[in-house]
């Protein structure tokens, strides 16, 4: 029995190209590969399991690498599609699998396979009598796309078992076909919730504005998952008639639904969206507040800084380095002091966001003084993030002379950066800084500053 180590081998993916077996290229897996992996599948770790089918469609399985003293390994896996017809019998019968990601794997494979006898033996299996493989053949259908078996997965959303009805909805979202609208449209009324959502997600992945009214029909659904779900397939579609609708789920008593809703508002850039998106950053939940910033930072609306300098204060560094950059995109100089007051934050990611933020306002007159100060800071990534802010101002005789004492720090991603910016330089000074770093230990340090030498 394989150790789940060997599924660990199992999930590194090989995504450089086909395996090559003593010089020979070779596509996708032969048929003894796929009872191979099928095998160490079914004898890992679940979760390891799931993993390795996650990474299924994303350039085949190999090895990762040498690997550990003791690690057990299995033969490298072909990448690319199955091509060799004797793996369909084994992947058929896996769909019957009592592990769903050994399921989940065989109908990945089936779905992607270019053999003639593949998307056959996935409606076949679409009438099984157990509900686990019919489950996985409208997941290989879904796989596969390209509209194959629709009359089947459209008679499958009245399936007795819920799972095997969400998977022919998913499986539907796949294919931009415009008939697909109406059967999902009527599985968003069946009495599942998961089949609810699922339906949801696909009209969302339509493509098709006509999914819209459906959906906007529904809004109001009993459960929050099915809301939410809704909320995003709005924003999916980009309909502006659907923001009165996502301005009402952003005030949900969930608040998945609230991100999911504000998320959607964010990605429509309507300004009909500013007073709720300016009210959300006060959502006791985080999610939330992280949606109602990119709302923000997508309208690039001048009203909202106050509402961004409040939030440089928030609870949460994430929140607060969302706010600076948002900040940041305004370009607006009045911004200034909130920002340079958050390059001192205790959180270096929100440093980092002040510092590069500064550099991004319009009409200041000198550095500065935060990114100064910013270059000699105890993290490297805030003393990087100076080195790239000084670039707007290497005009300045202080910016340069600080870019000359960090293209000599400890970092080399610090260094780098200086130099790239001390290129933009043309004073004497900048240009002798760079002559001493032609010398750096770092290739990529002495290859800007050649360049920038012109040697």
């Amino acid at each position: 029995m394989h150790s789940p180590l060997v599924v660990v081998a199992l999930a590194l993916l090989a995504s450089a190209g086909p395996v090559r077996l003593h010089g020979r290229p070779r596509t996708g897996p032969t048929a003894e590969e796929i009872r191979v992996a099928l095998d160490a599948l079914r004898a890992g770790d679940a979760r390891l399991c799931s993993l390795a089918a996650d990474r299924l469609g994303q350039g085949g399985w190999g090895r990762g690498g040498e690997g550990l003293s003791g690690e057990q390994r299995i033969p490298a896996i072909g990448a690319g599609p199955v091509r060799d017809p004797a793996a369909l019998p084994p992947l058929v019968e896996a769909l019957g699998d009592a592990r769903p990601c050994v399921r989940r794997a065989a109908a990945t494979w089936l779905g992607e396979s270019p053999l003639p006898g593949a998307p056959g033996q996935l409606l076949s299996a679409l009438t099984s009598p157990g509900p686990a493989v019919r489950e996985a053949a409208a997941y290989g259908l879904g796989v596969h796309g390209e509209g194959v078996g629709r009359d089947a997965l459209v008679a499958a959303l009245r399936d007795p078992a819920p799972a095997v009805a969400a998977a022919a909805a998913r499986a539907l979202g796949q294919s931009p076909d415009p008939r697909n609208v109406a059967p999902l449209r009527s599985a968003l009324s069946q009495a599942d919730p998961a089949v609810r959502r699922a339906a949801a997600a696909a009209l969302g992945s339509s493509g098709d504005t006509a999914a819209v009214d459906a959906l906007l029909a529904r809004r109001g659904d009993g459960d929050p998952r099915v809301r939410e779900e809704i909320a995003g397939a709005l924003g999916n579609l980009e309909e502006p008639r659907a923001v009165p609708a996502l301005l009402a789920l952003a005030g949900d008593s969930t608040p998945e639904v609230r991100t999911a809703a504000l998320e959607s508002l964010a990605a429509l850039e309507d300004a009909r969206s500013f007073d709720v998106a300016r009210t959300s950053l006060q959502d006791p939940d985080v999610e939330v507040r992280a949606a109602a910033l990119r709302v923000l930072a997508s309208l690039q609306d001048a009203r909202a800084m106050p509402a961004l300098s409040t939030a440089l204060s928030d609870a949460d560094p994430d929140i607060r380095a969302s706010a600076a950059r948002a900040l940041g995109q305004l370009e607006d100089a009045r911004s200034a002091p909130s920002l340079a007051r958050a390059a001192k934050d205790g959180a270096a990611e929100v440093r980092v966001a002040a510092v590069e933020a500064l550099a991004d306002l319009d009409g200041l007159d000198a550095v500065p003084q935060a990114v100064l100060e910013a270059s000699t800071d105890a993290s490297v990534e805030v003393r990087t993030a100076a080195a790239g802010s000084l670039r707007r101002f290497v005009r300045e005789d202080v910016a340069v002379r600080r870019l000359a004492a960090l293209v000599r720090d400890t970092d080399r991603s610090v260094r780098r950066a200086a130099a790239e910016s001390l290129a933009h330089a043309q004073s004497a000074e900048a240009r002798t800084a760079l002559r001493t770093a032609l010398s750096d230990s770092d290739t990529e340090v002495r290859r800007v500053v050649a360049r920038a030498l012109g040697h």
